[in-house]
């Protein structure tokens, strides 16, 4: 279930059930997938509901404990707004599709790894992904939730990589000026 999921994030539902089915040789209904897709966002947007209204409520998220190792490594967030479709009858194409701005970031901490070339690259280490539909401040209370996994109030350094979208650098002087964050 979670591998189909994680597959239909990145490809059409069709696709990741194909998929799917050559990588583990289980065989779905076609709408097997999508209902087992709906069951996890209905479960992760109970989840955060729960964590925006502590969090409204002045109740802060539980840190994460990490490794040294991690801790010392730099934490870069990078936000944007991206289009996305929504269907105004679920799982049918009739109707007209409307578009809507979804603000989206990513936390990770980046270290440098040694390939079997020796070449050094920079591989993004786990990160919690947040978003919010409309307007650049509701993507503040998402990003402040998720930011206490990769702990960025004892982080070495904060990276905020964002375009010229002027909503998204007041989220960043809001939630990271105070962690001397630096802004790209």
């Amino acid at each position: 279930m979670e591998m189909g999921c994680l597959l239909a994030v990145f490809v059409p539902y069709e696709t990741a059930r194909r998929l799917l089915q050559q990588l583990t040789w289980v065989e779905l209904a076609a709408g097997t997938l999508w209902g087992w897709v709906q069951q996890v966002g209905q479960r992760a947007m109970v989840q955060l509901e729960g964590e925006l209204r502590a969090l409204a409520a002045g109740e802060l998220p539980a840190v994460e404990s990490l490794t040294a190792e991690l801790e010392a490594l730099p934490l870069v967030i990078d936000a944007d707004g991206v289009m996305v479709p929504f269907r105004p009858h679920p799982r049918t194409s009739k109707g007209k599709t409307r578009w809507r701005e979804i603000k989206v970031a990513i936390l990770a901490r980046l270290g440098a790894r040694l390939s079997r070339t020796a070449n050094a690259r920079d591989p993004a280490l786990p990160a919690p992904v947040s978003g919010g539909i409309g307007h650049d401040r509701r993507l503040g209370p998402p990003v402040v939730a998720g930011s206490r996994a990769p702990r960025v109030c004892t982080a070495v350094r904060v990276v905020w990589l964002a375009d010229g979208g002027r909503g998204l650098w007041s989220v960043c002087q809001r939630l990271f000026q105070a962690v001397g964050a630096v802004a790209i």
